[in-house]
């Protein structure tokens, strides 16, 4: 049975917040893993998926884990602007989140974040001797990574917008979101 199509813009808004902190929590919700764009340092862009790790919908941020010497961390201090698209063909709805992107520097934070992590398999991505992107042969596989070179990070983005939009046969829908505000677009 189809859920009725919300219609007025700050139960969709609401909506939108539910469902990337559901993300979080739900391993098979179809935004718990985004395309994260960055801009590459010869104005380029770079786009991979990353894993959704936590939402503030207070805040208006979202948060993902990884490496401190991977390539996203070194675009992200070079331009710190990054979009994410998410898509979830359950409800229809594609969101392209442009954010301010900063790298966490609140140690306290960040153990506390390593916490959730460090016993888990993901842990070991955080912890090879090697940065991501290194050739195999270099890495020297089969050696297993020492704790003390621990290279987890967060990112922090803050969201400007939110660029809505819902594929329906009643009709496609777009909307620009910010914090306080709703334009609706042709779609």
């Amino acid at each position: 049975m189809l859920k009725p199509r919300l219609e007025n813009p700050n139960d969709i808004r609401q909506q939108v917040w539910r469902e990337l902190e559901k993300a979080c929590l739900d391993r098979h919700h179809a935004w718990r893993t985004p395309v994260m764009a960055t801009t590459s340092s010869d104005d380029s862009v770079n786009a991979r998926t990353v894993v959704l790790r936590k939402v503030d919908r207070l805040n208006q941020s979202l948060m993902i884990f990884t490496d401190q010497r991977s390539l996203k961390v070194r675009e992200i201090i070079k331009q710190p602007k990054a979009v994410f698209v998410f898509w979830s063909s359950r409800l229809n709805w594609q969101l392209r989140v442009e954010v301010e992107v900063s790298v966490m520097k609140d140690l306290t934070m960040l153990n506390t974040l390593w916490q959730t992590v460090k016993d888990s398999p993901s842990a070991m991505d955080y912890l090879h001797a090697q940065a991501p992107r290194t050739a195999l042969a270099k890495a020297k596989t089969g050696q297993a990574p020492a704790t003390e070179n621990n290279q987890f990070t967060v990112l922090t983005a803050a969201v400007i917008k939110i660029h809505w939009l819902e594929l329906s046969r009643e009709g496609h829908r777009r909307a620009k979101i910010t914090n306080d505000t709703w334009e609706w677009l042709v779609p």
